[in-house]
């Protein structure tokens, strides 16, 4: 009974079999070369599958013209598209014998096989009509049914894996479990009158399988081959390694070294960071259940995704951004965007890479090598340097790591610091598709990428690296020849990748040393760097272009004062700065496609400065025009380093930015305005008239500007006198400070000293504060009441300013009567104003010896700072009195130990005016009966 499936069973009574009735349809006998009763040629072998399908694949292409795979014959992961004429259409169809039951035992399939052709057939074998489509192979128990009724049985074809011909019977074998009526079958035996008819129908099963998995599947697959061998669970599975030459090997390295962040993890255990994964080879996996089973998944989160109201993810998925910016990013292969799909990183050990993408993600193993934060999932990553961390190495030092496609879908992002994992795993099932973990946010590490349907994720290349640490990274750059750095591959993607890590190192020692590095190798890795400036990959040459930036502004070669100790030559030093061999490469960079790259050029040049500016300066000021406002900036900041005559060419242009439509950018063209010296001229005019702009930050950095310019912007007091009654508390401060820093300019306008005066009774604090530190620096004998009332003031800010202005050398020679009020300031409440009052006084040197007493008490001031000032006060102003000399003796024990250097300063100070007295040395100096011992001098020292 089991083995006819129920169709016939043993007569109780008898024992003798009881044959089932057999279907109305004419019986056709089955030939003596079938029952192998007689000698018969062996039938012509039939072609493999993989021979079939590319048969198929042909004939498919000739007739429905599907459309033609990518360039780069990588997955798209899209279908080829065929009319449903083409795969429902009946291929074939007519009368089979289909073997009974679902035994496999082989003493079953044995005793089958005898049966057929004789009368014991009816126990293995039943008559059924047979229907292929390009889709489906079913089954009815007559031709009347198969138009009308259910079919008995639907088997999909896409799932045949192997198709075996033994003489009239046809073995088909399923990857996967197939619904046939009440049961499920991994194998269907059928068997033809002839075998030419058997051979026949296995070449239309081939060729069927054959065209739908191309339909299904991506193009480039080399499904023929795949499908080539024995049938098995891992059949349909095929690993492709790449070429040495393929183009995909470079964009695997390039997204390996733009998504690697040196940050340690608990994940870690400990050991030490790379600083850089080189990729050692790549290889395409294409695995058929996997795949089908993927596409599955992605239709039904891309049907989600269209009524879900989720909020995209903000930043983008870091791999995303990277291979944007990449020109050869399609050879990946393209991503679909309604479902979210993205690529990520997936981090495991050897043997579990090669099991992953033999089958497929196992949820009942996750977290048995590192933990679950999140409940049982799989986990990805859009760091390389994440992956690494739960990656492996083997006895030949390589790692293994999967680069995945996943379907992300709707984001639910977590951002706390101790997840509830199942709240968060049912929240996902209900009403998102997959879940970051930002752990970026919460603790400052990586963000994770949680998926815990795992047929939502293809791993799709297997990537065998090796670690590289600090250690061989640095030794690497060093043993590099300026040759090899100008032509070596290798040395264009190190140079750039430790530039990244001397800016982004979480140990500063390690930013400092690679950067050292750097700095001393100049002469070898700048042209490795310019060579980066002219790759075809706009993220390759926005690296170098930073990388440049930053050994500019570490090694301060590109800095004035380092410069000119090199040599006061220009020529020279544009000979000896090695920054200087990548100027026309940044110069070049300028008008580049890419906004990111044009303004990391800017910047490159904004760093180099001066030594770029003969070359530099007209390429950027055509580039203020840019339609990137960041762009803009850049160039306008670039601008201001060079500054002087050198940038004066570009004064028009800059003038025209004054009236940009971004507040910035205007900012940025006013500052580079300001260090223009007198060829501001063109330009002085509309800058003085941002004074008036509707923008307090522009009015403010127009003030800032002008006072820069100095001798060269007296035309501009007026306004700025006028900007002292500004509404905005920044403006009038600003003005105040410009008015300060032009001093006697500012002076020969008549109203200054009064605007001033006035502004002085500001009801804001701060801007009372700076205008009195400018009016100190008019030198105006009218202003000093005003200051000596400032001494009064709430505000302890304005009374130091105050006490500091009366001090200044503009100040003294008209402000000798404000000492008795200094002398009062000694013992204000705040220890800043006491400072400052004594410091003032000092100055006036002998002028103030009526306030000596009260700075000699002052050296007894809790506070370190007045007692210091206090000291070198007393040094300055001289003829010190008994007691005066001996608090200074005093102080030269003090505990602080710069309190007693300022007393050995103000001894100094006394030593001096006796000796230019006309006094002589001796081995002590006497005031007033009071020795000081010289030697004690020297301990001091």
């Amino acid at each position: 009974g089991a083995a006819c499936g129920g169709q016939c069973g043993l007569d109780r009574g008898s024992g003798r079999p009881h044959m089932a009735p057999s279907p109305s349809v004419p019986s056709q006998p089955w030939t003596e070369a079938a029952d192998g009763c007689a000698d018969a040629p062996p039938p012509p072998p039939l072609p493999p599958l993989h021979e079939a399908y590319r048969s198929a694949e042909d004939s498919l292409r000739r007739e429905h013209s599907p459309p033609p795979p990518t360039a780069s014959g990588k997955s798209t992961g899209t279908k080829a598209s065929l009319s449903s004429e083409a795969w429902h259409g009946e291929l074939r169809s007519g009368w089979l014998f289909k073997r009974s039951g679902g035994s496999v035992r082989p003493v079953v399939q044995r005793a089958a096989s005898v049966a057929a052709g004789t009368s014991a057939q009816r126990l293995f074998w039943r008559r059924r009509y047979f229907v292929l489509t390009g889709v489906h192979l079913s089954y009815w128990h007559s031709e009347e049914a198969a138009q009308s009724e259910r079919a008995m049985g639907t088997l999909q074809v896409v799932e045949v894996d192997d198709v075996v011909v033994d003489g009239v019977e046809v073995l088909l074998h399923f990857a996967a479990p197939q619904h046939a009526g009440s049961r499920e079958r991994t194998t269907l035996c059928i068997a033809g009158a002839t075998p030419e008819e058997a051979e026949e129908w296995a070449g239309a099963i081939r060729q069927a399988t054959a065209g739908r998995l191309r339909s299904m599947l991506p193009s480039g697959w080399d499904v023929g081959t795949m499908l080539n061998g024995h049938a098995g669970a891992a059949k349909r599975v095929m690993k492709v390694e790449l070429g040495p030459g393929d183009a995909l090997l470079s964009t695997i390295q390039d997204l390996a070294d733009y998504t690697y962040i040196c940050k340690k993890t608990r994940d870690r255990r400990g050991q030490e960071v790379p600083v850089r994964i080189e990729v050692a080879k790549v290889v395409c996996v294409q695995n058929v259940g996997a795949w089908m089973a993927y596409e599955r998944a992605r239709e039904r989160v891309r049907e989600r995704v269209r009524t879900s109201e989720a909020p995209p993810l903000i930043p983008e998925v870091l791999t995303a951004s990277t291979l944007s910016a990449n020109p050869y990013a399609p050879s990946l292969g393209n991503l679909d965007e309604e479902s979210n799909e993205q690529w990520l990183f997936h981090g495991t050990r050897v043997a579990a890479a090669d099991g992953i993408t033999d089958s497929e993600f196992r949820m009942d193993l996750a977290g048995t090598h590192r933990g679950t934060l999140y409940g049982k999932a799989v986990y990805l990553a859009e760091c390389a340097s994440k992956a690494d961390e739960y990656s492996e190495e083997d006895d030949g030092g390589l790692c293994r790591m999967l680069l995945c496609r996943a379907s992300l879908g709707s984001v639910l992002v977590q951002r706390d610091k101790k997840p509830s994992a199942p709240e968060l795993e049912a929240a996902c099932r209900q009403r998102y598709d997959s879940l970051c973990g930002d752990r970026w946010t919460a603790v400052g590490t990586f963000r994770e990428y949680v998926l815990y349907e795992s047929s939502q994720v293809y791993p799709e290349y297997i990537i065998y690296y090796r670690r590289m640490y600090q250690g061989e990274l640095l030794q690497a750059i060093g043993q590099f020849t300026p040759e090899e750095c100008a032509t070596s591959e290798r040395a264009r993607r190190l140079v750039p990748h430790a530039a990244t890590l001397a800016q982004t190192h979480p140990d500063p020692q390690a930013r400092y040393r690679i950067s050292l590095l750097l700095g001393a190798h100049a002469h070898t890795v700048v042209p490795a760097l310019a060579s980066c400036l002219k790759d075809d990959s706009p993220l390759r040459r926005r690296t170098a272009a930073a990388a440049l930036a930053h050994i500019a502004d570490f090694t301060a070669l590109s800095r004035g004062s380092a410069i000119s100790t090199i040599s006061e030559d220009s020529k020279d030093r544009e000979r000896t700065n090695p920054l200087s061999m990548a100027v026309p490469a940044l110069v070049a960079c300028l008008p580049d496609p890419n906004e990111a790259v044009r303004k990391a050029a800017a910047q490159a040049l904004e760093q180099i400065g001066t030594v770029a500016a003969k070359l530099a300066v007209p390429a950027l000021a055509a580039q203020l025009s840019d339609p990137s406002e960041e762009v803009r900036c850049a160039v306008a900041k670039a601008l201001e380093k060079m500054g002087g005559e050198a940038a004066g060419p570009a004064v028009p242009l800059l003038a025209q930015c004054l009236q940009d439509a971004n507040v910035s950018v205007r900012k940025a063209a006013i500052a580079a305005l300001g260090q223009m010296g007198a060829a501001v001229a063109p330009a002085l005019p509309a800058l003085i008239e941002c004074l008036q702009s509707e923008s307090h930050c522009v009015r403010c950095a127009a003030a800032e500007s002008l006072a820069k310019l100095g001798p060269f912007a007296e035309s501009g007091v007026p306004a700025l006198l006028e900007c002292l009654s500004d509404e905005n508390v920044g403006v009038r401060t600003t003005a105040a400070t410009a008015l300060g820093t032009l001093g006697h300019y500012a002076a020969n306008s008549g109203h200054t000293a009064d605007a001033l005066c006035e502004t002085l009774l500001d009801c804001h604090e701060g801007v009372r504060a700076v205008t009195a530190t400018a009016l100190g620096r008019l030198g105006k004998a009218s202003t000093v009441p005003v200051l000596v009332e400032a001494l009064k003031d709430t505000s302890e800010d304005v009374r130091k300013a105050a006490a500091m202005a009366l001090g200044t050398a503009a100040m003294r020679p008209v402000a000798a009567s404000s000492i008795p009020q200094l002398t009062k300031a000694l013992k204000d409440m705040n220890e800043d104003v006491r400072k400052a009052a004594a410091t003032s006084l000092g100055a006036y040197g002998s002028v103030a010896s009526s306030a000596t007493a009260g700075i000699t008490a002052c050296l007894s001031d809790t506070t370190v700072s007045v007692r210091k000032a206090a000291a070198i006060a007393l040094g300055q102003i001289g003829n010190p009195s008994r007691g005066t000399i001996q608090a200074l003796n005093e102080r030269l024990k003090d505990p602080n130990e710069g309190v007693r250097k300022a007393a050995v300063k103000a001894h100094e100070y006394l030593s001096r005016r006796r000796q230019e007295s006309g006094h002589t040395g001796h081995e002590a100096i006497s005031f007033a009966g009071i020795d000081i011992d010289l030697a004690f001098h020297d301990r001091i020292e």
